[in-house]
């Protein structure tokens, strides 16, 4: 067998080197190409479950609104709605028995404060606004403005509004997380009666549950007693 000459040889090794660059370079766009691929099925995926959440919402308040246009009275805060993915239960929160974090009183805020331990430079930061006639637009503002942890945000949604425009809340209608803050949600009564205001009776917190997944909030609706004009105030 023929040997091969030294500069052959290396002119087929520089080749071979060549090739595999090739290859490293191609399997890296390869790799980077896979991973935009994936990145944009995740988003859309994404996309489509926030379109699919906020279809659900704004269907369930446009059935609470017409359910208690139709039924102004009635004692009832929840009905059943029966939806292609199951069943689910509506529940109406007149916003009254919540704590408006733009009217509430300065005593109740410190109480709201102390039971989602924020502590006084967060407290502060809650006055500083306050105190130069803003308002909190979404619940999520006052996360950022005062500095607390976004994870509060589920409970802040339960014991909190921004459309009650009371300096205290209702007993007859609170929640029992409202109630807590007071004696543990055993009685209603036990709210002193400097926390006490009426029930809106025209702004409710749109509430979705399962038999099996805690309440989400859906939205706040505006349905006034006398048969006005109805709105959706917020849809989360």
């Amino acid at each position: 067998m023929r040997n091969l000459s030294p500069s052959r040889q290396h002119t087929k090794g520089f080749a071979l080197i060549v090739v595999l660059a090739a290859l490293l370079v191609l399997a890296a766009l390869f790799a980077a190409s896979a991973a935009r691929v994936q990145r944009h099925l995740a988003a859309t995926a994404g996309e489509a479950a926030l379109l699919d959440r906020l279809s659900t919402a704004r269907t369930a308040l446009e059935l609470a609104m017409s359910w208690k246009a139709q039924q102004p009275d009635i004692d009832a805060r929840r009905f059943d709605w029966a939806t292609p993915s199951g069943a689910m239960t509506v529940e109406l929160q007149d916003v009254g028995g919540l704590i408006d974090l733009n009217t509430a009183s300065p005593e109740l805020i410190e109480l709201l404060f102390k039971h989602l331990d924020l502590g006084p430079d967060n407290l502060a930061r809650y006055r500083a606004f306050r105190r130069g006639a803003k308002r909190f637009v979404r619940i999520e503002d006052f996360i950022r403005i005062v500095g607390a942890d976004p994870d509060i945000f589920t409970t802040l949604q339960s014991l909190t509004t921004i459309f009650s425009g009371r300096t205290g809340i209702a007993p007859e209608v609170a929640p029992p997380q409202v109630l807590a803050l007071f004696d543990d949600g055993q009685l209603a009564d036990v709210i002193p009666e400097r926390f006490q205001s009426p029930p809106s009776g025209a702004n409710f917190q749109v509430r979705l549950s399962t038999g099996t997944q805690p309440a989400k909030i859906a939205g706040v609706i505006f349905v006034p007693p006398e048969g006005a004009q109805q709105a959706v105030l917020e849809l989360f």
